[in-house]
């Protein structure tokens, strides 16, 4: 049919052309882009935490997806009306029929709140007080297992003694596990970019092109200057360091003099913040890009995830000096490692040292600073043998607030 009969048709049934027309358009808008489907669906996935927590905080567990496939189905737990409430949250969500409910043992605030009076004892334990003062060591991980609601302490070596002692404080809260312990990543070589910063390139703490350690985060906006994020223990801060500039704390790139781009501006490393701001000063410059691989320098940031819609099974990548991009998928929010602070994200991507302070994101969207690695109970963690390690991060959005600081994203 031509233009002009459609239009002599419209003059009279104007009402029933538009809605042929719309009928049309829709189609045309909605048949080429699988993509824009998974997009619309996983910032669906990330809004239930939030909502949930928000309106069920007492009994809200968690949401859990199939690593990398969130279109075979969404579980979501809850200690008691599991049917009801995700009946109530599939009323405003784009694939209803994706929706699971599960039923869960303890909710995620109770879980956290075991995890944080445990780690006060591990704490006490180390001065030889507190109920685990008896403990063999008292170095340890800690994490939950949101399925059995049992929190899990994970240190290299565990006898029986070390089972007793855990019984006796907690009953059968605490499982007991073997396995390595968690490490703030340090020094190792890294990439050169010039004069352009970005995210996911080396970071070195001094002048010398043969010392390395850590690794350039995002860029953020403080005060109407554009400066760059790292991990406080970067600086060789201990845990509970929170404060302002560092001037002593210079930071290096690149390969010809000058090769400082700037001095650390502030620092948080409490808590689930291990991060700092790094001013930029001339000839350097800040992107809101990362470099993803060598082929692949200049990824936009265009958005921002906060820890509460991290979901169980999604997908995160890092990407550092040493190991470049590596990808996993989040097996834990509530990481609470021997060193310090809780409610890391833990994930399945491998690191090594000097990967510190890189990127975590997924696609365009950030969501944290790179803290550290686990081993495989070997203390020798390397990306290319085979070994089960992991890494943890602190979300980007409470970095931010720690730092008062905004994310900048690509135009």
């Amino acid at each position: 049919m031509s233009r002009s009969v459609v239009m002599s048709v419209c003059s009279f049934l104007a009402a029933l052309c538009l809605l042929s027309l719309g009928v049309r358009s829709m189609a045309a808008d909605t048949s080429g882009s699988q993509e824009a489907d998974d997009n619309v669906l996983s910032a669906a996935i990330a809004d239930i935490g939030p909502m949930a927590m928000k309106k069920w905080p007492d009994q809200y567990g968690w949401v859990r997806i199939e690593p990398g496939h969130p279109e075979n189905g969404v579980e979501v737990g809850f200690t008691e009306g599991a049917a009801e409430k995700v009946s109530e949250i599939a009323e405003s969500f784009p694939q209803p029929e994706l929706l699971r409910p599960i039923s869960v043992p303890l909710s995620h605030v109770a879980l956290r709140a075991h995890i944080k009076e445990i780690a006060g004892d591990r704490e006490a334990a180390k001065s030889g007080e507190g109920p685990l003062a008896d403990l063999e060591s008292p170095h340890f991980d800690l994490q939950s297992d949101v399925w059995s609601g049992k929190v899990e302490a994970i240190m290299p070596k565990v006898s029986q003694e070390t089972r007793d002692v855990f019984e006796r404080t907690y009953g059968d809260l605490v499982v007991v596990q073997e396995g390595g312990l968690g490490h703030p990543a340090s020094c190792t070589s890294r990439k050169r970019c010039g004069k352009e910063l970005r995210a996911g390139i080396a970071a070195r703490n001094q002048p010398s092109f043969d010392t390395f350690k850590c690794s350039v985060g995002f860029t953020i906006m403080v005060a109407g200057e554009k400066q760059v994020l790292s991990a406080a223990h970067c600086s060789n801060l201990p845990y509970g360091s929170t404060g302002g500039a560092l001037p002593s704390q210079h930071r290096y790139h690149g390969e010809v003099l000058p090769t400082e781009f700037g001095t650390v501006q502030a620092h948080y490393l409490y808590g689930g913040v291990d991060a700092e701001r790094i001013s930029v000063n001339a000839p350097f410059n800040a992107n809101p890009w990362i470099y993803r691989e060598d082929t692949d320098q200049q990824f936009p940031v265009e958005s921002m995830g906060t820890w509460a819609e991290v979901a169980f099974g999604q997908t995160l990548c890092r990407a550092g000096q040493t190991t470049g991009r590596r990808c996993g998928y989040v097996t834990k929010k509530d990481y609470t490692p021997d060193r310090g602070g809780t409610d890391f994200i833990r994930f399945t991507a491998c690191s090594e040292g000097g990967d510190s302070g890189g990127p975590v994101f997924n696609g365009t969207k950030a969501w944290g600073v790179f803290d550290g690695w686990i081993d495989s109970n070997d203390h020798d963690p390397h990306c290319g043998d085979g070994d089960a390690v992991h890494s943890y991060a602190g979300a980007i959005n409470w970095a931010l607030n720690k730092l008062g600081a905004t994310l900048v994203y690509a135009p």
